[in-house]
């Protein structure tokens, strides 16, 4: 009897633990379990408005090479990389390259944007700042020429449950310019950062760039973005759909729009098929 009893508190006991377990992991996010990272490459996109985008990659299957086609004009992006570091990718046809500059804990802390072959220090840089977990806290965007660097915006970076959630960009002054929600995703999926991510300032740079996407897990499916006049009211809303086909954790169809609610007639949208 005696035994049965002491069987049966240690079975409570587990039980309890088991318990207080769940609840303390309750406030954490799923996290999605990938098979392996880029089992697949991405090989090409094929858009409905003609141009095709082919993907290259070196032995260790970082991307080495982006080439878009459409009709006769062809744009090639290159990337290099070392000891396992991105750290320059520009177009051929650019005047300006992107290099990457990493801190001491092996986090991008700046990308600067110059020109190839012209000893002049003109071009931006970005610069990051992160939280303790890793997320991105912070990008200043300086522009810069021979008197020094100029701030033109600082990102501030907001998330919940360490999904990013809105961005908001300050002037000098600390005027609010601009604001990007991101108010929906897709489910969880594998995809290759440089298929958004430009050689240049995009519309959404704050969101499209590597310390951001790379940390991902799911695809931004609802962007709103704002931009406000000096005086602090909306001057332009831009609304950015993504609205991708997933099986198996990889893109296989991808349509993005581009909506305008001030003037619908300019609204747009494009659809890529993904091959890997």
């Amino acid at each position: 009897m005696k035994k049965n009893k002491i069987s049966f508190a240690l079975l409570t006991i587990a039980a309890l633990l088991s318990l207080l377990n769940l609840s303390c992991k309750r406030d954490e996010p799923d996290e999605p379990v990938f098979p392996t990272r880029q089992q697949y490459l991405l090989k090409s996109i094929q858009w409905e408005e003609g141009t095709k985008s082919d993907f290259s990659y070196n032995p260790d299957s970082t991307i080495k090479e982006r080439s878009d086609r459409s009709g006769q004009r062809r744009e090639l992006t290159s990337f290099v990389w070392e000891n396992g570091r991105m750290v320059q990718h520009a177009q051929e046809s650019s005047l300006y390259t992107n290099s990457y500059n990493y801190s001491t804990s092996g986090q991008i802390s700046g990308i600067r944007n110059r020109y190839k072959d012209i000893p002049l220090t003109n071009g931006y840089e970005l610069k990051f700042q992160y939280q303790s977990n890793g997320l991105l806290a912070k990008m200043q965007y300086n522009q810069i020429n021979e008197a020094g660097e100029t701030l033109i915006q600082e990102a501030i970076y907001q998330y919940n449950n360490k999904e990013l959630i809105k961005i908001q960009g300050f002037d000098k002054l600390g005027r609010l310019k601009l604001e990007n929600s991101i108010e929906s995703y897709s489910d969880s999926c594998d995809f290759l950062p440089w298929v958004f991510i430009s050689t240049s300032l995009s519309p959404l740079y704050q969101i499209y760039n590597y310390p951001v996407l790379s940390n991902m897990k799911k695809l931004p499916t609802r962007i709103v973005q704002k931009l406000y006049d000096n005086d602090g009211i909306v001057s332009s809303t831009y609304i950015y759909i993504n609205q991708p086909v997933i099986d198996g954790y990889a893109i296989k169809e991808l349509k993005q729009e581009v909506l305008h609610p001030d003037n619908p007639t300019y609204n747009s949208a494009n659809t890529g098929t993904f091959l890997y």
